[in-house]
């Protein structure tokens, strides 16, 4: 009898995790806060390292960037709704999703970007999953699986990346330690997107010549269009991103060219008339 109530009442608290839309493994991987001092340590590795890029973008007195970066990231934080957007680049650092990003972008710009962002992101993953899925019945089965994986990662790069530059556009203009770590979060953002366009450049490649521009391989390349249109619809969600300011616009496409992707995009960018 008690072994019927025991198995009962684990019924009961099961079906009590399910009602809620909360899983026990969803419990036992929730990530706790941070504290101030990791938050220092994570987000000065990345403003240290992207320095070089991001100092000749910013409107700031270069001097300032001589500052050892755990001071930049701690004086940051002081600042009002600093530790927000600390947190915000800390997540843009290791996004393996879109959705923690989105999440800690949610309050740093008003409602209504927050909508457009949210409905642009959800449009740009839905569209490169369907195209994903039918561009991968045109290739061999040991190259799909790879093919798809990219595709995916691509579609979180992308939506990171235009996440990043629409909240550092967003930041108040008195507003100075947390611009350098944001920039440094969107020069991390660009060459995360830029390393999966090149994978998938060059998985479609099947050995051209390197010089070969890629608007002449977009237009020879007939038989898998769901491959022209997934790094397309990515380029498109980029410029929407650099048209937000010219800080965005310096940081992605110096990184594009540190990457040696520029000349991929650059062609694009003026076939689909983005004007950045």
């Amino acid at each position: 009898m008690k072994r019927h109530k025991r198995a009962r009442f684990a019924l009961i608290l099961l079906l009590i995790v399910c009602m809620t839309g909360c899983s026990v493994e969803n419990v036992s991987i929730k990530r706790r806060e941070l504290s101030d001092s990791e938050l220092i340590g994570r987000v000065s590795g990345l403003v240290e390292s992207q320095k070089g890029i991001i100092s000749s973008y910013l409107d700031i007195d270069p001097a300032l960037l001589d500052e050892d970066p755990d001071t930049i990231v701690a004086r940051a934080l002081e600042e009002e709704n600093g530790r927000a957007y600390i947190e915000f680049c800390a997540a843009v650092e290791d996004a393996e999703d879109a959705s923690g990003v989105l999440q800690k972008a949610r309050g740093l710009v008003d409602a209504q970007t927050y909508a457009e962002i949210e409905q642009q992101a959800r449009e740009l993953e839905e569209e490169l999953q369907g195209v994903a899925s039918e561009a991968a019945k045109g290739l061999p089965v040991a190259q799909q699986e790879k093919f798809f994986a990219d595709v995916k990662k691509l579609a979180v790069k992308s939506i990171v990346l235009m996440t990043a530059g629409i909240v550092y556009c967003f930041m108040p203009e008195v507003m100075l330690w947390g611009k350098v770590a944001a920039a440094a979060g969107i020069s991390i953002a660009a060459g995360a997107t830029a390393v999966t366009v090149l994978s998938i450049y060059e998985h479609y490649k099947f050995g051209r010549s390197g010089d070969e521009s890629f608007k002449q391989w977009l237009q020879e390349v007939i038989t898998l269009p769901q491959a022209e249109y997934a790094i397309a619809t990515t380029v498109i969600t980029m410029g929407t991103t650099l048209k937000q300011g010219p800080v965005v616009t310096g940081i992605v496409l110096c990184v594009y060219a540190i990457y040696q992707a520029i000349d991929i995009l650059k062609p694009m960018l003026e076939t689909y008339n983005l004007n950045v």
